[in-house]
C-alpha cells in the first residue's frame, strides 16, 4: 500500500517570479529516467533518494522540473530540495532558494498560507524564517507562528529557549510577548495557540495566566476549546481536582472531548473515584471510555471491578481498539500488532528485538510492569510487554536500515511509558535519531533522550 505523500491541496501562487533555475556548472546530461517524469509524488520520491544518496546532477533536473511544471510552491517539494543541496554539499543553492522562499512579494495572506503549510509538513525551522522575512503581519501570521510554536513541541522540534532546574519556557510564550510590544490585539484563536503550548510542556501557572489575560485585559470570552485546553492543562499537570472545578464552573456545558481528556488523566495519576464520576458524564460512551475505566481500576489494583467493566463492554458487543504500529519501507507499509507473528521476516524481527531488549537491560532498561493491566505474574507481565507493536516496528526498521539512518514509526494509539524509556536507551545504544508518531504527539528520541522532556 503506498501512502500519499501530499495532504495539501492545490498549490498556490505568488505574485513573485518563478524560482530560480540553477544550471549545472559542466554539461553534463541528467539521469535519463527522470526525462519523462511529470507526476509530484514521483518527483518528490527521487529528490527523497538523493537526500540519502547524494546526487547533484538528478536533484538540479528535478528542480528544472518542478519549475517547468508549476510545483514552484508546494512547500513539502521545495523543503526536501533544500535538503538535498545541503546533502550534496551546495549550501550555496540551499541558501538561494530558502532565500527565495523567503523574499517574495506577496500578500500577507499568501504569506499565512505557506507558514500554515510548512507546519503541516513539519518544516518548522523554514516557517521561522519567511515569518521573520516578512515586512508586514497581521494577527493570522502571529497566531500561525504560535501554533508553529506550539506544534514544534510536538513535531520534536527545539521549541524551547531557556530551561533551568524547575521550568522550560516556550518559544511560543516570547512570540505572544513580540505580537504585544507590536500593539497587535490578540485574538480568541491566539490564547488557543498560547495555552495549548504551555499546557505540551507542563507550564501550568504561565497557562493560567494567559486564560486570566485573555478575560481581564483583553475582554475576550472563554469558549468551549479554551476551557478545553485549560482542563488539558491541570489534568496534564495532575491537577484533577482543579480541572474537574473548572468543568463544573463553565458557562457552557463541555463537550465528551473535554471529559475524556480528563478522564484519560484520570487514568494517568490512578483516580478511580474521579474516574467513575466522569463516566457518568459522559452520555454515549464509546469503547474508548470503557477501556479507559478498566484501566483506571486495574491500575489500582481493582481486578473485580475492571472484570465488571469488561463484562459490559462484552455484553453491548463494544470492542477494544487495538494498537498498531507501522513502518514504511521503499514504499510499502508494514504493521505490526503486539506478539504479530504474521509478517515474512518475523523469526529476523524478534532476533533483533530480543538481542536489543538484552542490550538495553544492560544500559539500565527496567520494564514498567505496572503498564500490564492483567492479573497475571510479573514474568508474564515482562513478556507481554517485550512484544509491544512500536518495539517490534522499531526492530524491523533497525534490520532492514542501515546504521545510522534516521527512523520513523508510526502509531495509532498513545505509546506507553515503558516502550517510551526502552526507545530512549536504543537512540543511545546504536545512535539512532528514532521518531514516533503516536495519537498525541511526534516523540523524536536521539542520544538517550526524548523531544517531549518525558511530557506528553
Amino acid at each position: 500500500m503506498r501512502r500519499k505523500l501530499f495532504s495539501l491541496g492545490s498549490p498556490f501562487r505568488w505574485s513573485h517570479t518563478a524560482i530560480f533555475n540553477p544550471k549545472l556548472e559542466i554539461n553534463v546530461a541528467s539521469p535519463q529516467t527522470v526525462y519523462s517524469i511529470t507526476d509530484d509524488q514521483k518527483l518528490f520520491s527521487i529528490l527523497e533518494s538523493c537526500k540519502h544518496s547524494p546526487n547533484f546532477r538528478t536533484a538540479v533536473t528535478v528542480h528544472s522540473k518542478i519549475i517547468k511544471h508549476g510545483y514552484e510552491m508546494y512547500p513539502l517539494l521545495l523543503s526536501m530540495l533544500i535538503k538535498v543541496y545541503v546533502a550534496c554539499e551546495k549550501s550555496s543553492l540551499a541558501r538561494q532558494l530558502l532565500t527565495e522562499i523567503c523574499s517574495f512579494n506577496s500578500d500577507v495572506v499568501s504569506a499565512n498560507l505557506l507558514i500554515d503549510s510548512l507546519m503541516k509538513i513539519g518544516e518548522i525551522d523554514i516557517a521561522k524564517k519567511v515569518f521573520s522575512a516578512l515586512p508586514a503581519r497581521d494577527v493570522v501570521t502571529w497566531n500561525s507562528m504560535i501554533g508553529v510554536m506550539s506544534k514544534r513541541i510536538l513535531f520534536g522540534g527545539n521549541g524551547y529557549v531557556q530551561r533551568d532546574q524547575c521550568m522550560v519556557l516556550p518559544d511560543a510564550i516570547l512570540i505572544f510577548s513580540a505580537l504585544e510590544r507590536e500593539n497587535i490585539s490578540p485574538d480568541p484563536l491566539t490564547f488557543i495557540g498560547i495555552i495549548t503550548a504551555c499546557s505540551h510542556c507542563g507550564f501550568v501557572e504561565q497557562g493560567r495566566k494567559y486564560f486570566n489575560l485573555m478575560r481581564k485585559k483583553y475582554s475576550i470570552q472563554p469558549q468551549l476549546e479554551h476551557y478545553g485546553a485549560m482542563v488539558d492543562l491541570f489534568a496534564r499537570g495532575g491537577s484533577l481536582e482543579e480541572a474537574y472545578a473548572m468543568i463544573k464552573e463553565m458557562p457552557i456545558e463541555p463537550d465528551v472531548v473535554i471529559w475524556r481528556t480528563l478522564l484519560s488523566a484520570c487514568r494517568t495519576h490512578k483516580n478511580s473515584k474521579l474516574g467513575e464520576i466522569i463516566v457518568e458524564k459522559i452520555k454515549h460512551l464509546g469503547s474508548g471510555d470503557y477501556v479507559l475505566l478498566s484501566n483506571i481500576y486495574c491500575s489500582t489494583k481493582k481486578w473485580d471491578n475492571a472484570e465488571t467493566v469488561r463484562h459490559t463492554m462484552n455484553k453491548k458487543g463494544i470492542q477494544k481498539s487495538i494498537g498498531k504500529s507501522w513502518v514504511e519501507l521503499h514504499g510499502t507499509i508494514h504493521r505490526f500488532k503486539a506478539g504479530d507473528r504474521s509478517h515474512t521476516e518475523t523469526e529476523a524481527i524478534y532476533t533483533v528485538l530480543e538481542a536489543l531488549i538484552r542490550r538495553s537491560r544492560m544500559e539500565g532498561y527496567v520494564s514498567v510492569r505496572d503498564l500490564v493491566l492483567m492479573d497475571i505474574s510479573e514474568e508474564e507481565k515482562e513478556e507481554n510487554l517485550n512484544y509491544h507493536s512500536e518495539k517490534l516496528a522499531l526492530a524491523f526498521a533497525i534490520l532492514k536500515s542501515s546504521p545510522g539512518t534516521e527512523i520513523l514509526i508510526s502509531k495509532n494509539l498513545r505509546t506507553c511509558l515503558d516502550c517510551h524509556g526502552w526507545i530512549k536507551i536504543v537512540s543511545r545504544v546504536l545512535h539512532r535519531v528514532i521518531t514516533v508518531r503516536d495519537r498525541i504527539r511526534f516523540h523524536r528520541f536521539g542520544k538517550g533522550s526524548c523531544s517531549c522532556g518525558d511530557y506528553w
